[in-house]
């Protein structure tokens, strides 16, 4: 029996991170899939949500083969070990993971018909930079992450994805409320 895999995507400051915070306490034995990347842990990363590695053992793992995807997001690299995905494929409960909009077609592709994946569209350009400096991203990556934040959302309504398309801009219980009413019964 294969488990199913929740993906979150949207661009940066739509409220991932938070919405998983609230899915994880909400479904029971729900697990995260973390992803190993080369950028310094912020404050606002949980541990799970990713483990921070050099550039040298990121390519070591790279050139063995150990990883599903990597990708380079606003110049670090990420990526997810196959490993963690087998497993959460083998758990008999759900397991959740933040994905950049590029990578949901190799899971979908790894694992057809076990993944719910669900795309968050960008907050006005005001919202989205007071949750970015809030977060304490940097001048230049807020810059950054805001000219990406149009592309995402216009790639991934273009993309012809099985994206369940949520919002984030009220209470995040909202939020959360969209992602449970729209999973398959049983999940």
């Amino acid at each position: 029996m294969m488990g199913s895999i929740v993906t979150l995507t949207g661009a940066s400051g739509v409220g991932k991170t938070t919405i998983t915070d609230k899915l994880l306490l909400s479904i029971p034995d729900i697990k995260f899939i973390g992803t190993l990347n080369t950028r310094e842990r912020r404050k606002i990363d949980r541990p799970e949500d990713s483990y921070s590695v050099s550039q040298q053992e990121f390519e070591k793992r790279k050139q063995a083969g150990e990883f599903l995807w990597t990708v380079k997001v606003h110049e670090h690299w990420k990526g997810t070990l196959k490993s963690a995905v087998d497993d959460a494929l083998l758990r008999p409960s759900s397991s959740l993971i933040i994905l950049v909009p590029e990578i949901v077609p190799i899971l979908l592709k790894y694992a057809p018909n076990h993944v719910f994946s669900f795309f968050i569209p960008s907050p006005s350009e005001e919202i989205l930079r007071a949750r970015l400096l809030k977060r304490g991203d940097s001048s230049q990556d807020i810059e950054q992450r805001i000219n990406d934040c149009k592309r995402w959302d216009d790639a991934a309504k273009a993309s012809g994805l099985p994206y369940i398309f949520i919002t984030n801009e009220g209470p995040i219980e909202d939020t959360v409320s969209q992602i449970l009413r729209n999973l398959p019964r049983g999940y």
